[in-house]
C-alpha cells in the first residue's frame, strides 16, 4: 500500500501515540536487531523510526549512529511502500546512486528493510540490514527478515495496549497471543534451547515433523530428536563450544544430518544454528528443514547413474570412479591389485531356449554368488550382457582364484523347476605390471579371457570328437 502525502500527519500521529521516541536503549529490541544480524550475515542491523525530519534508531548493531536526517535516509523511502525495500548493489541502482551514504566514505552498497506496519496500516519505521558489499536474500532470509520485523512492531503494539489496558496481565497475554501467532506461522521446524541443550521452545512446525506435543519437548534435551550415536556427540560439542568458542557448526547452512520421529522413523534434516547473546542469557535457535524426500530422489538418481538395474552390480561410470581409488592407494601405498574379466559361456543358448527373463535371473544369482564371496573392498561391475569385471584390492593367486570363480559360477540356477548351468571364461590383469590405466588392464584381461576361451573350448572339442 503506498502511502499518500496527505495521510503524513496521521502517520505520525500513529508513531507519537506510541511514545517511543528517544526511550533509552530497550534488551528486547536490541536482541532483534543482533539476532536478524546474526541470522542474515550482515554486520549492521537497525530498528529505525522515521519522524517529521529525522529518522531515528531504537536498536542498532554494528553502527554508533543514533539518528540520521529524513531526507537522504533509505529508511524514508522504504515506508513509502509496505512490505520489503531491498537494494542488493546501491552503486549501481538508480535509486541510491546519489544517495550519501552510497557515495560518501560510509560505503553502502546493500540495503533491505521490512517496514513496521501498524495494524491500522500506516507505515512507522523499518527494521533493515545492512552491508558494504553488495549481496542477495534468499526467500529463506526475506521471510525471517519479515517475521522478526513482525516481532518488533508485535513488541511497540504490547506496549501501547499495555498503557491502554488496565493490567499488566492483559498486556502480557496479548504479547504471547503475538508472538505464538508469529512463531507458528514458520514453515520450518524451529528449536530454541539453552546451552544445556535444553528444548526452551519450539514451534508448530515441529510439533508436526516430529510428532511430540510442545509440552513433551519442554524441558527435553535436543538429543530425544537424535539417533543414540550422535547423543554424546552433540553434548560434547556445546562443551567445546563453550570451553574453547570454536564454532564449527554454528552458523553454516550444510549440515545435513539424521533426526529421529517419535515413532522411531529416521528423517533427513537440513540444520542451522545460530547462537543468541541475550539479555538473559547464551541460547541457539535451530531451524530445521525435512529434506527426506529430496536427499531420497537423489539417492535413487544415484543409483540409477551408478548401477546396473538389473544385477545391482557397479555400472561402467562406478567402475571408472572406483577404478581411481584403486589406483590412488595402490601408488600411496606401493602395491599392486587385480583386475578380472569375466565372460559367461552357454548363457546365449539359456535365453534362446528359455527367454530373457530366464537369462535374468541367471545374471542375478551369478553375481549375488560373486558378491557374496568377495570382500567388502572389492568390486564387481556388470560391462557387458554377460561380462563382469572384479576389482581385487590385492594381487590374486591366479589359479587357486581362478578355481574358486569357476566352482561359484557353475553352480546350478533353479528356474522353474529347472536346472540352468552356465561357465565362464576369466582373464586376469595386474595394475603396473599390465599397465596403469583401465582400459589397458580392461584390454589386456580380455584378451587372456579369449584366449582361456580358445583353450576351453579347443580341449572340449576334441573330448567329443564328433560333435
Amino acid at each position: 500500500m503506498e502511502i499518500e502525502s496527505d495521510s503524513e500527519d496521521a502517520r505520525l500521529a500513529a508513531l507519537y501515540s506510541h511514545k517511543i521516541l528517544d526511550t533509552p536503549e530497550d534488551g528486547t529490541f536490541d536482541d532483534i536487531v543482533y539476532v536478524a544480524a546474526h541470522l542474515l550475515n550482515t554486520p549492521i542491523a537497525i530498528v529505525s523510526l522515521v519522524d517529521h525530519d529525522r529518522i531515528w534508531f531504537k536498536a542498532k548493531y554494528g553502527i554508533d549512529t543514533k539518528e540520521l536526517e529524513r531526507r537522504p535516509g533509505l529508511c524514508a523511502s522504504a515506508i513509502m511502500r509496505s512490505g520489503s525495500y531491498i537494494v542488493e548493489d546501491a552503486a549501481i541502482d538508480p535509486r541510491t546512486l546519489t544517495n550519501p551514504l552510497v557515495a560518501s566514505d560510509f560505503g553502502l552498497r546493500f540495503y533491505a528493510a521490512e517496514t513496521l506496519t501498524t495494524l491500522d496500516g500506516y507505515n512507522l519505521g523499518t527494521l533493515c540490514v545492512l552491508d558494504f558489499k553488495p549481496r542477495e536474500l534468499d526467500d529463506c532470509q526475506k521471510d525471517l527478515l519479515k517475521r522478526l520485523a513482525n516481532q518488533v512492531m508485535a513488541q511497540m503494539e504490547t506496549r501501547l495496549a499495555y498503557r491502554k489496558s488496565k493490567t499488566v496481565h492483559q498486556a502480557l497475554s496479548i504479547q504471547e497471543e503475538i508472538n505464538a501467532v508469529t512463531l507458528s506461522t514458520l514453515s520450518n521446524s524451529l528449536i530454541r534451547i539453552n546451552t544445556k541443550g535444553q528444548i526452551l521452545s519450539a514451534n508448530c512446525a515441529t510439533v508436526e515433523l516430529f510428532g511430540y506435543s510442545q509440552q513433551e519437548l519442554f524441558g527435553q534435551n535436543i538429543s530425544l530428536l537424535m539417533p543414540d550415536e550422535y547423543e554424546q556427540v552433540h553434548d560434547q560439542y556445546i562443551k567445546n563450544y563453550l570451553d574453547t568458542g570454536v564454532e564449527k557448526f554454528i552458523g553454516k547452512k550444510d549440515n545435513f544430518l539424521t533426526a529421529v520421529h517419535k515413532d522411531g522413523t529416521k528423517l533427513k534434516v537440513q540444520v542451522t544454528v545460530n547462537k543468541l547473546e541475550l539479555s538473559s542469557g547464551k541460547e541457539f535457535i535451530g531451524e530445521i528443514r525435512d529434506v527426506t524426500e529430496q536427499i531420497t530422489q537423489a539417492e535413487k538418481l544415484q543409483q540409477l547413474a551408478m548401477f546396473d538395474q538389473l544385477t545391482q552390480c557397479a555400472n561402467r561410470h562406478l567402475l571408472w570412479d572406483k577404478y581411481n581409488w584403486f589406483k590412488a592407494q595402490a601408488e600411496r601405498r606401493n602395491i599392486s591389485f587385480s583386475l578380472v574379466y569375466i565372460d559367461l559361456n552357454n548363457f546365449k543358448p539359456i535365453n534362446d531356449e528359455f527367454g530373457h527373463h530366464a537369462g535374468d535371473e541367471v545374471l542375478k544369482m551369478v553375481s549375488s554368488r560373486l558378491k557374496a564371496h568377495l570382500r567388502k573392498t572389492d568390486i564387481i561391475a556388470r560391462v557387458g550382457g554377460d561380462e563382469f569385471v572384479l576389482l581385487l584390492q590385492e594381487k590374486t593367486e591366479q589359479q587357486s582364484f581362478l578355481l574358486k570363480l569357476n566352482h561359484i559360477i557353475e553352480q546350478p540356477v533353479l528356474y522353474q523347476n529347472r536346472q540352468l548351468s552356465v561357465s565362464a571364461s576369466i582373464g586376469f590383469a595386474y595394475y603396473d605390471q599390465d599397465g596403469k590405466d583401465l582400459d589397458t588392464l580392461l584390454d589386456v584381461a580380455d584378451k587372456r579371457m579369449y584366449q582361456n576361451k580358445k583353450i576351453t573350448t579347443l580341449a572340449s572339442c576334441q573330448a567329443c570328437p564328433n560333435v
